[in-house]
């Protein structure tokens, strides 16, 4: 081989070598920014309320179930479980080499949600979970309430068309479902009841005056006020999420009398026949 011959073919391979170079230069360039990937499986989520449809009270009806995926710290749309049973799902491709929480909220509401770190709250009852992958092929959620529920009981008449309220003092209108708790700035809000028929209670059979629900952080216990024409504080009660509490009373004398308005709490949220006193 001449000398002639031998330099082209070194030029060639060198050649070679950059262009493979460049190429790899070029693929890790392309693939800077991009979310990991990896091979792609189906996943199915099952998602389900703490308690069955079926034993809901009245008025506590759910509409809907959201559904967020946030892939490698990325939220990604939110969309509407279908329903199914007593339950919500729905499938997805999930890659391998990436990390996935699912968000999950329920409520009756009927306004759009574009986050679940920061969905609007003004009534009714909700419900909330967070779960994070492990690669399995089937994930569950349970959801479970983040309001607390305030039942209004009297245990003496309530003449029709009496009506009155009860103000409590931290109160939120958004709810992070990431961090599992309400966010925002806590102000008070007054619930209002107004007696349709006339009501007659007893300390054994008292009678139901509203129901209502609150978005509150559960730290620590709150001073309720109610209002019937006279105003009657109502101290130590422990609202907290997925909590069910028991206002009980003579609620048209309280204030004027010496009648007085206690407070339980059930932890089960349905009505308890023993409520736990505190």
């Amino acid at each position: 081989m001449n000398q002639t011959a031998r330099i082209y073919k070194m030029n060639k391979k060198a050649t070679v070598l950059m262009l493979a170079a460049t190429a790899l230069l070029a693929s890790c360039s392309q693939s800077e920014g991009l979310l990991p990937s990896g091979d792609l499986v189906p996943v199915t989520i099952h998602a389900s309320l703490d308690e069955a449809i079926q034993t809901r009270a009245e008025g506590e009806t759910i509409g809907r179930c959201l559904l967020q995926v946030v892939e490698n710290n990325v939220p990604g749309e939110v969309q509407e479980m279908d329903a199914s049973g007593n339950g919500y799902t729905a499938s997805l491709q999930l890659a391998t080499g990436s990390t996935y929480t699912f968000l999950f909220w329920a409520d009756d509401a009927d306004g759009t949600v574009s986050d679940l770190s920061k969905v609007s709250y003004s009534s009714g009852i909700a419900y909330a979970d967070r779960v994070d992958w492990h690669n399995e092929a089937t994930i569950s959620a349970e959801l479970t309430h983040v309001v607390t529920k305030v039942t209004l009981q009297t245990t003496g008449t309530l003449e029709k068309d009496k009506k009155g309220s009860i103000q409590i003092l931290k109160v939120y209108t958004t709810y992070n479902v990431a961090t599992e708790k309400p966010s925002g700035t806590a102000t008070a809000q007054s619930y209002t009841y107004s007696a349709t028929s006339t009501l007659n209670g007893t300390p054994d059979a008292p009678a139901e005056v509203a129901v209502f629900y609150a978005l509150v952080d559960g730290e620590g216990t709150q001073t309720l006020t109610l209002d019937n024409g006279a105003e009657t504080s109502i101290p130590n009660v422990p609202l907290a999420p997925n909590t069910h509490v028991i206002l009980r009373g003579d609620v048209q004398n309280v204030g004027f009398t010496t009648a007085t308005i206690t407070a339980t709490a059930d932890a089960d949220w349905q009505d308890s026949d023993e409520p736990i006193d505190f």
